[in-house]
């Protein structure tokens, strides 16, 4: 942005309609490069508050306002604007008065002038100070700290606020708590005034789920609201349909909202308690969305035996985020996982966490061993093939057609199955999602042609649909899915900008820039016209590179990026839990001729977190995309490296274990220097979280500080050690280090 205009402008000459103001040029900081640089005068007319442009363009440091009524007053004030559009703070405001009322107007003397010349390469002192040190405090937006107290009563704490040292004692901070309900969207005042830095708030609702968050004011304003901390509920059955409710409580306990399944954390149980037949099975509780309908939770724990193809059902009902696993095989090992269950669906699975036994056989006592005891190894031989198999579906979409009201045909290719797989019965369920929502259910199951007939479909609503192949061994992945889009948007006019990109400065964008736009109408002149694609046109699609999953850092600007391609190049439209995005100061759209689409979020916060719908739509047809952001968390290591020490030819190996959201990429360096893996260098991941660095035969050329770096969308996280190598392997009593004198 440009700098400020120094001082306030002054009235060098008036009458009864007219008046010349003066002021001084801005101040343009010497690292920045020279730009012209205009300026506008803004008026404001007692009794009004607001401000309107008065004249712009203005290059010179003087202009005479005319057309003044002659018994009113007025306020003026002065802004300097840069050749691309940034605008400067405006100066403080010179009165004009012309009412008969106030006193007259004493003219300044010359000499005052001249008090106050100076080189005015830099800001006057005084405003900077004014503007540096007169400003409301700063909150840090750390999430407040809450206790309960009992069903009714929270404690909250949070960290001071900050002020310039100047008017910290003269002008007082105080805090306030604003409290939200979900699913509602607004915030509320529930207490204010608040000097200290921590509040027990009482008579909340026992069964209400609640958000709290800070902010601080003075009497220069308020500061930015803290992240929200949360208050769940736990939902009982029997208090879920209770027809009475008590009316001593505004906040109602069941709220209408979408019917969506529970949202579980990603995050991989843990097991304790670990005996031969029985392990105790820990994880997060899951959690209802706050759009959503409150309804009880149960949580369904998923098992895989060793060399098993899959998960199978185990136990379900679970009520508490924990569970007695029993009846274990002491000599087999297992993989566990939790889903969350709802009467409208289930969530996705957690990581899965693994028991893995020992399978060495154990050692009978010398005492008891006899000859005949003797066990001669019997060499298993495999097959050389598995008795069975999934079938393979193929990841193209299905097709439509013969489509009219409610009614349409679906039709795919056929599934495959190895050629050793004989007599392999193949049946396809169809599966059907209705957008927004991200639930998929079974249409049709068992189908045994590749064809099915849908019907009775509400034609005023989007569908989607996709394939998955069965047999006794299992089903495949699901097919990429088709859609249905029954609703049509209208029509916004195309906005091109000078990089030949076309930004629209909201998420919808037009599609006309295949005639108006010369970049596309010149490919468009040199197209073969024997192309039948470029002829009647492309309906729009996705490509698959696509990440339907993508992230954000929370107070940054978060970009989701798309690729489509179709001709001509199609509207672009994104809304998100219903509502277009049209906000400008919050979201801003481009889409590239070569079909590149990025949509950035500013200020990252969590009420942006969820699925946004991308709609891409040209003559030929119309695609829609979800894509559902997750915000990010940077890499922390649960357990870093420690440093090693190896005599010469010995192995050793550097662990750790890593998180992160999204899961980090590791990479190992030496000395600064990435590692490639060789014959005596293995890096081995186990996962879910367990990093190893395997160094076989060392010498001493292999002394130095090895690192492991953890990099995600977030940050980077590093945790380093030393390796020390012992030349002398027969003076055993000397330290690595005393005989090397590292320093």
């Amino acid at each position: 942005r440009p700098g400020v205009p120094i001082t306030r402008p002054e009235i060098i000459d008036e009458d009864a309609t007219s008046a010349r103001l003066r002021w001084q040029r801005v101040y343009t900081p010497p690292y920045r490069h020279s730009e012209p640089i205009s300026y506008q005068i803004e008026q404001q007319e007692a009794p009004h508050r607001n401000w309107r442009p008065l004249a712009r363009g203005i290059t010179m440091t003087e202009h005479t306002i005319t057309d003044l009524m002659p018994k009113k007053d007025y306020l003026f004030r002065i802004r300097a604007e840069s050749q691309n559009g940034d605008i400067s703070a405006p100066t403080p405001p010179i009165s004009y008065y012309k009412s008969p009322t106030p006193s007259p107007r004493i003219p300044r003397k010359t000499v005052d002038y001249k008090m106050f010349e100076q080189d005015f390469s830099v800001p006057s002192r005084c405003y900077v100070d004014h503007l540096t040190t007169f400003i409301p405090p700063r909150l840090p937006l750390d999430k407040p700290d809450m206790t309960e107290d009992g069903p009714s009563t929270v404690s909250l704490r949070w960290r001071p606020a900050q002020v310039p040292e100047r008017t910290r004692d003269k002008y007082p901070i105080t805090y306030s708590i604003e409290v939200k309900n979900p699913p509602n969207f607004e915030w509320n005042d529930v207490e204010s005034g608040l000097t200290g830095l921590s509040h027990t708030l009482k008579d909340i609702h026992p069964d209400v789920d609640y958000m709290f968050r800070i902010r601080a004011h003075n009497e220069f304003g308020s500061s930015e609201a803290t992240l929200p901390v949360s208050l769940y509920r736990p939902i009982e059955v029997e208090q879920y349909y209770d027809d009475e409710y008590d009316s001593d409580y505004e906040v109602p306990f069941v709220t209408l909202g979408d019917c969506v399944p529970p949202k579980l954390p990603m995050e991989t149980p843990r097991l304790t308690s670990v005996t031969g037949e029985r392990a105790m099975l820990h994880w997060l509780s899951a959690r209802i969305p706050a759009y959503a309908k409150k309804v009880p939770i149960t949580y369904i724990v998923e098992i895989k035996e060793d060399n098993m193809p899959g998960f199978s059902h185990f136990q379900s009902g679970i009520i508490d985020p924990k569970f007695l696993i029993e009846g274990l095989n002491p000599n087999m090992s297992y993989q566990f996982r939790v889903k969350a269950e709802t009467q409208f669906g289930c969530s996705d699975p957690t990581l899965a966490v693994s028991l893995d036994r020992n399978k060495d056989k154990v050692k009978r006592p010398l005492i008891d061993m006899k000859r005949e005891d003797l066990e001669i190894p019997q060499v298993k031989m495999r097959d050389a093939a598995p008795k069975g198999v999934p079938p393979r579906m193929s990841s193209s979409r299905p097709l439509i057609t013969n489509h009219y009201g409610g009614n349409l045909l679906l039709t795919w290719g056929p599934a495959r199955v190895p050629s050793y797989v004989k007599g392999s019965l193949l049946k396809y369920t169809v599966e059907k999602r209705e957008p927004p929502h991200s639930t998929w259910t079974v249409l049709a199951d068992n189908v045994e042609d590749n064809e099915y007939d849908v019907t009775g479909l509400n034609p005023e609503r989007d569908y989607m649909f996709r394939i998955r192949a069965k047999n006794q061994f299992g089903a495949s992945d699901p097919t990429m899915p088709c859609s249905v889009i029954n609703v049509r948007d209208d029509y916004v006019p195309p906005v091109f900008s000078r990089s030949q990109s076309r930004d629209s400065g909201t998420p919808r964008m037009s599609r006309r820039s295949s005639i108006e736009s010369p970049l596309v109408l010149s490919r468009q002149i040199s197209l073969d016209e024997s192309d039948d694609m470029y002829r009647s046109g492309m309906p729009p699609e996705f490509k698959s590179t696509v990440e339907e999953l993508q992230y954000g850092v929370l107070g940054k600007t978060a970009r989701i990026n798309l690729a489509v391609r179709g001709f001509p190049l199609p509207v672009i439209e994104w809304t998100f839990k219903g509502n277009n995005l049209f906000d400008k100061n919050k979201y801003k759209s481009i889409i590239t001729p070569s079909g590149v689409i990025t949509l950035d979020i500013f200020n990252l916060c969590l009420d942006d977190i969820g699925e946004y719908k991308c709609t891409a739509e040209n003559d030929n047809g119309i695609k829609i995309i979800i894509v559902q952001l997750e915000y990010a968390d940077a890499p922390t290591f649960i357990e870093p490296t420690e440093d090693m020490y190896l005599d010469s030819h010995k192995s050793g190996r550097f662990e750790c274990k890593v998180d992160g959201i999204p899961y980090p990429k590791i990479r190992w360096m030496k000395d600064t220097r990435p590692i490639t893996e060789t014959s005596r260098l293995k890096i081995q991941h186990t996962k879910p979280n367990q990093w190893s660095l395997s160094l076989n035969d060392v010498i001493s050329l292999d002394s130095g500080l090895y690192t492991c770096v953890a990099e995600n969308v977030a940050g980077k996280s590093i945790s380093s050690s030393n390796l020390f190598v012992d030349d002398d392997s027969d003076n055993e009593g000397k330290h690595p280090v005393e005989e090397n004198q590292f320093p």
